[in-house]
């Protein structure tokens, strides 16, 4: 029953009748953990091979309890509860030399490209970086935008934050731009929560 493994899921399922989700994974992580700690000192007696199973079970275990903790401090949190709206933006006319003021006035490493309130792309710092001054930011921005809706469910925004390594996202509600999330904003929020609920 070596959570995250197959028998742990089973396990934590079974766990869940008796107890909330958030700890019936926990005992199952620290469950998986600890198996994890007994196959890695067997194999270093019998099969080497064993410690690399056991140090895969024991950081998927980790890491699964985490997501499940995460995902419960942000239950019933939008991303409209965290996003800050009202980004500053960009237009796809406007120079680099524009765009990279308004990098050092700001201090932020990426901006949405608008157009009429609508998402055309993002640039960053880096993309700015390499180019002509007089280069219009249509030119040097990445139009295939990742983004998150208003509606979603925090837990999404930090997914894709995660899933991408990136560091903002645009927050659009059909088509529009409305607002930016980014991981510092999700960080606060989930270490506001953490402490409501302890």
């Amino acid at each position: 029953p070596a959570f995250p493994m197959d028998g742990g899921r089973i396990l934590r399922a079974l766990l869940a009748e008796k107890m909330s989700y958030l700890r019936s994974t926990e005992v199952a992580a620290n469950l998986g953990k600890f198996l994890a700690i007994l196959m890695a000192m067997a194999g270093i007696f019998f099969n080497l091979f064993l410690i690399l199973i056991a140090l895969f079970i024991y950081i998927g275990a980790e890491q699964e309890y985490r997501l499940v903790f995460i995902s419960s401090l942000l239950e019933g949190v939008k991303v409209s509860d965290v996003m800050t709206p009202d980004p500053i933006t960009l237009k796809p006319s406007s120079t680099v030399r524009e765009a990279l003021e308004t990098v050092f006035k700001y201090k932020h490493m990426g901006y949405p490209v608008t157009e009429n309130g609508e998402l055309k792309g993002i640039v960053t710092f880096h993309d700015l970086s390499s180019a002509d001054e007089n280069t219009p930011v249509s030119e040097v921005m990445t139009e295939d935008v990742i983004t998150v809706n208003i509606n979603d469910d925090a837990m999404i925004a930090l997914e894709k934050l995660t899933s991408h390594d990136l560091g903002r996202l645009p927050v659009v509600k059909e088509g529009k731009l409305v607002g930016i999330i980014s991981k510092t904003d999700l960080i606060r929020t989930l270490d506001i929560m953490r402490r409501t609920k302890t």
